[in-house]
């Protein structure tokens, strides 16, 4: 049947028809694709008159079978005079086309073309193509949105400063430094939050780490919250229940929160630790392939529960080598436990002499202790040190 012309591009068909147009879809399209699609049907009937004609003329029709989309197709019971056009004949009687339906419905009040200047086109072509060209979701749409909205002045309520009335080559003269003004700020927030990295070699493999400080962010989340519960009680530790409403009317908790009051007076409390960490959950950044660890203090109280993200763990992959399945549980096992402690060096020191904590004009006494760990069972046997078979 002859080959298709690449999209955007002119061919012809075995047929005759031209393929492509490489022109952009317009209001007057639906009008022309039925002008198309007319000129179609007038050409089938006529190639049916031409057909009956012909085997009028010269010999009885017949029925002929020809493969379509991998089905048998029963061809009508006429003699075409040309391959192509049987072919044509065949895939119409499938009626695929009169099941065919518009690829969308448009919304109601539709309104296209809003995007008429050039600086909108560009930022139409921006949220259709960002993102490897899958374009932004609805949601993202809303964000930029918004952007847009503070940075043209706009937005209701928005404050007014020294740089409202800046423009973008105002501030940044090139790609170039808005690029650097970017990472300088990325980097300067990964140091003040005490980001770290480090290379562990294990059983003569290298693997790339990132970890911040644990107690660091417990004390940032205490200091920064607006709700903290401080213990069980009002003012101490309350007795052991059977309500399970929050972590803290748990019996790990409130066991551990009279131990430490009986050991380290009024003053002290417990700031109850869950830790998380799943394998399947992969970040890829650049060269590494990192799963997260992450944290919360039970204390905090707030809506939704809430996570942060406390390390980066390397996944470790089989090697080509005897053992292979066995020597990497245990080096996978290996450098989880390297990067929990690594995390949690200053909470465990934390845990046995406490942290200061200053509430109102009271300094109190904390120790964190991990209450639960959420993990899949191969950490939870890293963990605790079980061999695979246990």
């Amino acid at each position: 049947m002859g080959s298709m012309a690449p999209s955007g591009s002119r061919g012809v068909s075995a047929v005759g028809l031209p393929l492509g147009g490489g022109r952009a879809f317009r209001g007057d399209s639906l009008a022309a694709a039925s002008d198309d699609n007319a000129i179609v049907d007038h050409q089938m009937a006529e190639l049916d008159h031409a057909a009956t004609d012909h085997a009028t003329a010269e010999r009885p029709a017949r029925r002929r079978r020809v493969v379509a989309a991998g089905n048998d197709v029963i061809a009508p019971g006429r003699h075409y005079a040309t391959l192509s056009a049987e072919l044509r004949a065949a895939y119409e009687a499938l009626n695929d086309w009169e099941r065919s339906r518009p690829i969308i419905s448009p919304r109601k009040r539709c309104c296209p073309g809003m995007f008429d200047s050039y600086r909108l086109r560009a930022l139409q072509r921006f949220a259709l193509t960002c993102g490897e060209g899958a374009g932004l979701t609805g949601a993202e749409q809303e964000r930029l949105y918004d952007l847009l909205d503070i940075w043209d002045g706009t937005k209701p309520g928005m404050p007014v400063d020294a740089g409202h009335n800046l423009n973008l080559r105002d501030v940044f003269k090139s790609p170039n430094a808005f690029k650097n003004a970017l990472r300088d700020d990325v980097d300067a927030a990964l140091l003040a939050a005490g980001w770290r990295k480090v290379t562990l070699e294990q059983n003569g493999d290298t693997f790339h780490a990132f970890f911040r400080s644990v107690l660091d962010v417990i004390m940032a989340l205490i200091r920064d919250s607006g709700d903290v519960q401080y213990w069980s009680g009002g003012d101490g530790p309350a007795p052991l229940t059977a309500r399970r409403e929050t972590p803290m009317d748990g019996d790990a908790f409130r066991m551990c929160e009279q131990e430490v009051h009986r050991e380290h007076g009024p003053h002290s409390l417990v700031l109850g630790l869950h830790v998380y960490s799943d394998a399947k959950q992969i970040s890829k950044s650049g060269a590494f392939k990192l799963y997260p660890l992450r944290v919360r203090v039970v204390n905090v109280i707030t809506d939704e529960v809430r996570f942060v993200t406390v390390a980066y763990i390397p996944v470790v992959r089989k090697r080509t080598e005897a053992g292979a399945e066995e020597k990497a549980r245990r080096r996978r096992s290996a450098v989880l436990q390297r990067v929990l402690y690594l995390a949690f060096r200053t909470a465990i020191g934390a845990s046995h002499s406490g942290k200061e904590v200053l509430v109102g004009d009271r300094v109190l006494l904390a120790f964190p202790r991990i209450l639960l760990y959420l993990a899949d069972l191969p950490e939870e046997k890293a963990v605790l040190c079980i061999n695979s078979g246990e």
